[in-house]
């Protein structure tokens, strides 16, 4: 029997979570993190936990300023959005093997 942690690299290398993963993109980085997509994708958080949605430096009261932080420190943050547009998909292992096949005997002729 494979060890768990094998077992989960493979997993995460396999052909299917290669071909998945422009959509974990979207969901984290990209045009899905916020706004209409997001709600429609059942992807929103806290809005403490969005970049400049709070500026700590202008909470004058401390012990609201601490309230704040500790809630950032417990829930976390979400990651700086990145994309705009959907990320494109990965191509899979077939067809990265058809188009080569296709190129090479196209190129043979």
């Amino acid at each position: 029997m494979a060890p768990p942690l094998l077992l989960s690299s493979q997993a995460l290398e396999s052909e299917f979570v290669s071909c998945q993963l422009h959509q974990w993109i979207d969901l984290i980085f990209g045009y899905k993190q916020q706004g209409p997509e997001a709600t429609r994708s059942l992807n929103v958080f806290y809005y403490l936990t969005y970049e400049g949605t709070i500026n700590l430096s202008s909470i004058t009261d401390p012990m609201l300023r601490e309230a704040v932080e500790a809630q950032i420190r417990s829930f976390g943050q979400t990651p700086c959005q990145l994309l705009i547009e959907p990320h494109q998909p990965r191509s899979s292992a077939m067809q990265v093997v058809s188009l080569a096949h296709t190129y090479a005997h196209a190129h043979t002729d």
